[in-house]
């Protein structure tokens, strides 16, 4: 188990009646049930396949690609917003720098080896610092490292 996953099931924990359902997914067809604008059920399809229904208050997303947004047709939006969209210094298009996703000493290849450019990767000139586009969040990664032995867990 990860760090930041055993962490994650630390707080869950502490919280009485909240249960994690690992390896379920919303079935295809009707899974959203809606009141208006407010999902009122979900179906899902258990690791054993069945069908399990889920009736709550609130529902929280919490799927790698927005699936349970998707088949409840919520509005959504991507891209960035400028710096001035929400007062956000750091936000918006930014330099190629050392303060960002950016190793100059470590280049990447953004082409496969028959040379074609990989999916998502442009070669559009950046708008200026700061500006809002409409492009998808770079592909990143977050390093979790602390000191509490505890929770160490060892490199590869």
């Amino acid at each position: 188990m990860f760090v930041g996953e055993a962490n994650f099931l630390k707080l869950i924990q502490a919280q009485p009646g909240v249960t994690v359902f690992y390896n379920t997914e919303l079935v295809q067809q009707d899974a959203v049930v809606k009141d208006g604008t407010k999902i009122v059920s979900i179906t899902t399809t258990l690791s054993n396949g069945t069908k399990q229904v889920w009736q709550a208050s609130i529902f929280i997303d919490a799927s790698y690609e927005g699936d349970l947004t998707r088949f409840a047709k919520a509005t959504f939006t991507y891209g960035r917003e400028s710096t001035k969209q929400y007062g956000e210094s750091l936000a918006g298009v930014r330099p190629y720098d050392k303060t960002g996703n950016f190793i100059s000493s470590y280049p990447v290849n953004a082409t496969y080896d028959n040379n074609t450019v990989i999916p998502y990767v442009s070669s559009d000139t950046l708008l200026p610092s700061g500006s809002a586009d409409d492009k998808y969040q770079a592909y990143s990664y977050r390093l979790c490292v602390t000191r509490n032995k505890s929770n160490h867990f060892p490199f590869p």
